[in-house]
């Protein structure tokens, strides 16, 4: 969670010590510090999400591991990721740059982390290098917000959302990329020599984003920002305790949720649309390969959703409130894991049934995470950093027993019992935030 900084917040001088602000050369209307991290996140998210395209796939046949190891990385990971951020929240606010800190997150991700995981394919490195990944990702994202926030000044909603828009078209290019990728690489000798060569290559657009950092201008912290707070400034940020128990559902909700991985192995599961095998091997193509293209270019359609539903989530759920559009996004996944588990393979309606689970997945996905961010901050009052740590530390931990028990039910029962078991757990979750969650909306004044 981005930590609180005052985008009017003016540097303090102290005798001897300048503090002078950033030099804004503007591109389209906003700080040429906020295009350059945008572009970082560019590369980085399209580096990031052409390995998640295919990392199911990686995991359970080039490493040989079933889903029950999948749901275990999965799990471990978004846990590791989730607790990093809150610690890197505290760290930013302490120290007087923040670029090093970029520069870190990002270099660790993209020049050790994910490259390496195609260079060991095994469990425990596989599983070390994407634990580092996840940490390179929380180590950065809150002095990375910080950066944007000072830097854009009395322009911080369009500097946040040109960011934003840049790192979504990256989730969007990864997959396409990846998708891209296995097509010219149908003369490898084998299907999992062209997984491995695909995560080997995210360090390409790794490369790329590392030079965007580095031309990133770092701004010194107003010193008055590092000052020791005094009585009432302590009192002011403790944490609205009453707010703990639903943003504890919101996290407990979490629980319920599903990670895309699983979402990925499941359409891989499905020859989602029958091509003649005669024009596959035309191509050089295996109808393995052709699947999982279309599972790429699927989850980069759940990616595009996402985007565009996400951007209004937040407006719509500013008037109708956020609890019923955080239960309507609930109730997407819900009908995305019925469908999953009930499609049968072979079945006439797969073309139509797995594209439309991809695009139900997305609809949740732009409906929960926007309103239950801005739902913790309506809770949370004046103290928001604090508080969003308790959510990400409770999601974090409950990411694991999460993916876990799912990938044992996929591996020992198969993929409809998983999802059915799913389905339950998030009929149970919907009925228990309906009931018991306050109403919120954003505040008028």
């Amino acid at each position: 969670m981005p930590p609180e900084i005052s985008p009017r917040e003016t540097p303090v001088e102290s005798p001897g010590v300048s503090t002078p602000g950033p030099k804004k050369r503007l591109a389209i209307g906003v700080s040429t510090t906020v295009i350059l991290i945008g572009l970082a996140a560019f590369f980085t998210d399209t580096s990031t999400e052409m390995i998640q395209a295919i990392f199911p796939d990686y995991v359970l046949l080039v490493i040989g591991s079933g889903p029950a190891v999948l749901g275990l990385i999965l799990g471990i990971t978004d846990a590791i990721s989730n607790i990093v951020k809150g610690l890197s929240g505290w760290l930013s606010e302490r120290l007087s740059h923040r670029k090093g800190l970029i520069a870190v997150g990002y270099g660790v991700s993209n020049l050790v982390a994910k490259p390496l995981m195609g260079v060991f394919p095994d469990v425990l490195p596989v599983t070390g290098f994407k634990a580092l990944d996840r940490i390179g990702k929380g180590i950065r994202a809150a002095p990375r917000d910080a950066l944007v926030a000072y830097v854009s000044k009395e322009k911080t909603g369009k500097a946040f959302g040109i960011y934003s828009a840049m790192d979504t078209m990256g989730a969007i290019a990864g997959p396409a990329l990846a998708a891209l990728l296995l097509f010219f690489t149908v003369s490898f000798s084998s299907y999992a020599s062209q997984l491995q060569f695909i995560i080997i290559f995210s360090i390409v657009p790794g490369i790329v984003s590392m030079v965007m950092i580095y031309l990133v201008k770092d701004v010194k912290q107003p010193r008055a920002s590092l000052q020791v707070k005094n009585g009432a400034d302590k009192k002011r940020e403790r944490v609205n305790w009453k707010a703990v128990k639903p943003i504890m559902l919101l996290a407990v909700i979490e629980f319920a949720s599903l990670n895309s991985g699983f979402l990925i192995a499941r359409g891989n599961d499905f020859q989602i649309f029958a091509v003649p095998t005669s024009f596959l091997s035309s191509l050089g193509m295996s109808a393995e390969v052709f699947n999982t293209m279309v599972v790429a270019l699927l989850y980069s359609t759940y990616n595009i959703i996402y985007a565009i539903v996400s951007i209004k989530a937040g407006n719509i759920s500013d008037k109708a409130g956020r609890k019923k559009i955080i239960a309507l996004g609930l109730s997407m996944l819900l009908a995305s894991t019925i469908l999953l588990a009930i499609v049968p393979d072979g079945s006439i309606f797969v073309p139509i049934l797995i594209p439309a689970a991809f695009v139900l997945f997305g609809l949740y996905s732009g409906f929960m995470d926007p309103t239950a961010k801005a739902m913790i901050s309506d809770l949370s009052e004046k103290k928001k950093g604090l508080t969003y740590g308790i959510y990400y530390l409770a999601v974090g931990l409950l990411s694991i027993p999460e993916s876990i028990i799912f990938g044992l039910l996929y591996q020992e029962f198969g993929a409809p019992v998983a999802f059915i078991y799913e389905a339950i757990v998030l009929v149970m979750c919907i009925a228990i935030f309906v009931i018991v969650a306050p109403e919120t909306r954003e505040k008028q004044h």
